[in-house]
């Protein structure tokens, strides 16, 4: 029985962020712009707007980082914030992670930030995106859990100019969706003793 219950522990652990999914019952998606696997032919370098995973992007494009791998967390592409970029859910989200830096070039008061919306247009908190420093660095994600009352739609990014292109890089963004009515006990707990069982 301990040995299951350090399992478990561990399991967790190692989940990191998708362990929310388990936990909620909602879905969790990924997106790192390389343009691999399911991303194929849709987030290649060069991208602009695209639909995936249920989301919709606006407003930037995709860059690739040959030389200076610092402004990506996973390849060498990440989505380089543009003039009025967003984020659309087709499904409101309940929590948030990407890797969210600015060129180490401008002045941080140019810098661009991002402020998540409700479908009633509400807005819950903002980020600023952070210098960047090395190839994904843990300090320079943005993380948000919302409250299932005011889960979110959009994700809306400001302080970027056409003058100053390259003030907000995003990668590495992982999201997971409100789950549908009732799963998120019933899920959450089922699985967890599920996955203890296997483990017998």
């Amino acid at each position: 029985m301990r040995r299951n219950l350090m399992t478990l522990a561990g399991f967790i652990a190692a989940a990191s962020f998708a362990q929310i999914s388990l936990a909620t019952g909602g879905e969790t998606f990924y997106l790192d712009f390389d343009g691999e696997g399911v991303e194929e032919g849709i987030t290649g370098t060069g991208a602009t707007d695209f639909q995936i995973h249920g989301s919709t992007w606006t407003g930037g494009r995709v860059a690739e980082h040959f030389t200076d791998s610092k402004y990506a967390a996973s390849g060498l592409n990440s989505f380089e914030i543009r003039e009025s970029a967003l984020v659309v859910f087709d499904k409101p989200i309940i929590s948030l992670k990407m890797f969210f830096v600015f060129h180490d070039d401008i002045d941080s008061l140019t810098r661009a930030g991002v402020a998540p919306y409700t479908e009633d247009n509400i807005k819950i908190g903002h980020h600023y995106s952070r210098r960047a420093t090395f190839f994904n660095d843990p300090f320079n994600y943005a993380m948000f859990e919302f409250e299932y009352e005011h889960p979110i739609k959009e994700l809306r990014f400001f302080g970027a100019t056409m003058q100053v292109a390259a003030n907000g890089f995003v990668d590495n963004v992982c999201w997971t969706t409100v789950p549908a009515p009732g799963a998120v006990g019933a899920f959450g707990v089922a699985g967890l003793a599920a996955f203890a069982r296997r483990r017998r």
